[in-house]
């Protein structure tokens, strides 16, 4: 398998559906809950080339509500 694959069960890769990827543990192995909660929480970050630009955020078939960032 060459390149980037959706992990969605197709294609050899691991149905990741509804999951939180973290890169830690054993390959291939596979964990969480469909209910599990995370709680609200930010992120700070800086940037030496700064300059007013916006990140979308393209979701398909994902439930739920996401916010675009815009750094001005």
């Amino acid at each position: 398998m060459l390149g980037w694959f959706v992990a969605n069960g197709e294609a050899g890769t691991p149905n990741c559906t509804y999951r939180f990827i973290h890169g830690c543990g054993s390959s291939g192995g596979l964990g969480g809950s469909r209910d599990a909660i995370v709680v609200q929480h930010n992120h700070g970050a800086i940037s030496e080339n700064a300059g007013a630009h916006v990140h979308d955020l393209k979701t398909t078939g994902i439930p739920g509500t996401f916010d675009t960032v815009q750094n001005d």
